[in-house]
């Protein structure tokens, strides 16, 4: 999506809608699974349904849907949900009605909706708003639920739940992780590589903890009508969503697969960030809240967050069994390929070039991508040479000329666009070795970090 002027779209929606609701959430208990159902509108004018499906399959459930800890995370996952609708006008007044939050969880869901918003602001022009003129919100008076958390603390959690969206990243968790008890985490999406990854790790489809999610079509008739539209925080619906679902199976941990640069932004000088809810910022933001709201049984973090994602790609040509099922490409996805013409496409190929090679590449892609002058611009924005970031999943732009360089050191012939670049890839000075790099800001249990550690460096 390019940017384009949809500021005075933005003042005259808000002021035709002026409040967004979030009216209730239903909790339906069926023998198969349990539906979670969400009703918002738009000013009492347009009324939307969500629905989430947990499907009970034959997991053990510790906790149950009558329990009040449970309930709270159920009426939570609505506010995360709800971002899908309330972008459509980004009314100044978000409006709770089902439930009860406190001045400081105001804050937080502002703070996480304001720049979890961050690109549809930006490419839709309204970035100038300061949080506090663009939403304001506004719940019940009166708290219903009331949580005893004394009542939890004999209950065992053991285990780790692993979120397997059918990318490199939560392949290369799972195998640094393969002798622990674990069960994947599928989301959503229902991607075929994200199956496939459970299969060649070993995994049977009983042990795959599903949900699946429902957007209104309405949503979908409005962004056809022209209402705003653009990327919501996704991984934040997912780690509210997770969360409940190691609760009610009894898993310590929910171990994500977000690299040290999902903390880089898109536009520098800006919290303009694609993977903000990927962040380490909101990683920790999302601890805090879990602790201080709910109980601090189930431990939420990234095992690749002290790693770059060349270091990722690195670890993952160890592990040949995946290279010809991991799908990375938004825009395949239904379809299960590379679609070879997108930032993430030529983001990938690049990171697997010094270690594959092109013959290699062009067996997992299907052709040879940075031969292809249609996707420069891709090219450009990735190693630094255009004002934006490609508003994707990718790593920073020094860690993907590092991987250029090495594959210009050690090979002549290189690709149409490598050659066309090579002048600016080799003089651009990295200081920093991607071989060896180490954040230590994360939440890595240190049993798991030796893990890493050992494996990576």
């Amino acid at each position: 999506m390019e940017k384009i002027s949809n500021y005075p779209l933005f003042n005259n929606l808000r002021n035709e809608y002026t409040k967004f609701i979030y009216k209730q959430y239903n909790i339906i208990e069926e023998k198969d699974r349990v539906v979670l159902e969400y009703i918002y509108n738009l000013d009492e004018k347009i009324e939307f349904k969500n629905v989430i499906t947990i499907w009970k399959k034959e997991f053990k459930y510790i906790l149950d849907f009558n329990d009040e800890l449970i309930k709270s995370i159920v009426f939570n996952i609505g506010i995360a949900e709800a971002i899908s609708y309330y972008k459509t006008t980004c009314s100044k007044i978000f409006e709770i009605k089902c439930g009860y939050l406190d001045d400081y969880q105001k804050k937080w869901w502002e703070k996480l909706i304001y720049n979890g918003l961050g690109e549809l602001r930006y490419l839709n022009s309204f970035e100038q708003v300061p949080i506090d003129e663009f939403i304001t919100i506004i719940s019940e008076n009166t708290k219903e639920i009331e949580i005893d958390k004394s009542k939890y603390e004999n209950i065992q959690f053991n285990g780790n739940l692993i979120p397997v969206g059918g990318g490199k990243d939560s392949i290369v968790t799972i195998e640094l992780l393969k002798d622990y008890d674990n069960n994947p985490f599928e989301f959503y999406h229902k991607r075929k590589a994200s199956y496939d990854t459970c299969k060649v790790a070993g995994f049977k489809n009983k042990d795959i903890f599903e949900v699946d999610r429902k957007l209104d079509d309405k949503l979908f008739e409005l962004n056809k009508q022209g209402y705003i539209n653009g990327h919501i925080p996704i991984s934040s619906v997912m780690s509210f969503v997770s969360y409940l679902s190691a609760l009610l199976i009894g898993k310590k941990y929910i171990v994500l697969s977000n690299e040290s640069s999902s903390n880089e932004g898109n536009i520098e000088g800006t919290n303009i960030n694609h993977q903000y809810s990927k962040s380490y910022e909101y990683e920790k933001d999302f601890n805090e809240y879990v602790e201080k709201y709910f109980i601090n049984k189930v431990k939420y973090f990234s095992l690749l967050r002290p790693i770059s994602e060349y270091q990722i790609t690195k670890q993952l040509t160890k592990y040949e069994k995946y290279l010809n099922i991991f799908r990375s490409c938004n825009a395949g996805i239904k379809e299960n390929m590379w679609c070879t013409n997108c930032p993430k496409c030529v983001f990938v190929y690049i990171l697997l070039l010094p270690f594959l090679g092109v013959e290699k590449n062009r067996e997992v892609f299907g052709k040879d991508i940075l031969d292809d002058e249609n996707i420069e611009i891709h090219f450009r924005k990735l190693i630094g040479l255009e004002y934006e970031k490609p508003f994707e999943c990718v790593g920073t732009k020094e860690e993907i000329i590092f991987a250029l360089k090495e594959y210009i050191n050690k090979n002549e012939k290189l690709p149409i666009l490598v050659e066309k670049y090579k002048e600016y890839i080799q003089n651009y000075i990295i200081d920093i070795d991607y071989n060896t790099l180490y954040n230590a800001e994360n939440f890595i249990p240190d049993e798991y970090l030796e893990i890493l550690k050992k494996e990576i460096y």
